[in-house]
């Protein structure tokens, strides 16, 4: 009996130190290979590459992160079959599939930049998929600062048509 309460004691002291643990809001990255050149501060990850953040999912062949001595990493680059899931500020969900994705971060006059651009390649442009329709755009540029898309050259695919009843446009 001892054992049990024990046991369920320290079950219960584990599942509130995970829950107040400062360490889950941090990104995880896993691959089949990689390495750090201590030099450049440069870290490549090849092979089935998998990002956990608390706000982005991505996943990869290839992810390239330039980390200064000090701070947020300035630079990634995620190459092949390159997909991302994440989650706006109002609960939205996006999946964006391109070929490549270029993350900058900056502060420039005590201002944030964050941008994702994605580009694609032989005609397949980059895509973002929403529970609203697809965007197809070269390039398709996410400020992440704004929380806003930015499209070039796009195409727009809606889940519902624009005419109806209630339609401003004429029939």
């Amino acid at each position: 009996m001892k054992a049990k309460i024990f046991l369920l004691l320290f079950a219960a002291a584990c599942c509130a130190q995970a829950q107040t643990d400062p360490g889950t809001n941090r990104t995880t990255i896993t691959s089949e290979s990689g390495y750090f050149d201590k030099n450049s501060r440069r870290m490549v990850y090849s092979t089935h590459v998998y990002v956990n953040d608390p706000r982005v999912q991505l996943w990869c062949e290839r992810l390239t992160l330039d980390l200064p001595p000090q701070g947020h990493p300035t630079n990634v680059v995620a190459e092949t079959n390159v997909v991302i899931d994440f989650i706006d500020a109002t609960n939205k969900t996006y999946h964006v599939t391109s070929d490549k994705a270029v993350y900058s971060f900056s502060v420039d006059n005590g201002k944030t930049n964050e941008l994702v651009t994605f580009t694609g390649h032989e005609g397949k442009p980059p895509a973002v998929k929403t529970a609203d329709g697809m965007i197809y755009s070269e390039p398709l540029v996410w400020d992440r600062t704004a929380d806003v898309l930015h499209f070039n050259n796009y195409t727009t695919i809606l889940n519902q048509s624009i005419s109806g009843t209630n339609s401003i446009l004429p029939k």
